[in-house]
């Protein structure tokens, strides 16, 4: 059976913890614990070759999804001149992700 993956990145705050494919991630009960994990699902396209990571600890994101948060003040020095006022109006209304 082939199955389709994807990268897969598990991370913790601003840190990349671990990379594998896998068919996909999804939010579940544990059924030990009964609390909130991520799954991935059919690592290395074996199929149930699951891992748990807790939801309180990491989050899971699809390779082509990630997102490096930084600071904006950082990326002013690349806005084009003429672009600074739609800059700043992306930056107020929260069009970003927060590096912390």
């Amino acid at each position: 059976m082939n199955i389709k993956t994807c990268e897969y990145y598990v991370t913790t705050s601003n840190t990349i913890v671990d990379t594998f494919y896998a068919f996909t991630a999804k939010l579940e009960i544990h059924p030990a614990t009964n609390t909130e994990h991520w799954v991935v699902m059919h690592v290395d396209g074996i199929l149930d070759n699951n891992r748990w990571f807790p939801v309180k600890d990491y989050s899971v994101c699809r390779g082509t999804d990630y997102f490096v948060p930084v600071d904006p003040e950082t990326l002013r020095s690349f806005v084009k001149a003429g672009a600074e006022d739609e800059f700043d109006f992306f930056i107020e209304h929260g069009y970003h992700k927060p590096s912390n």
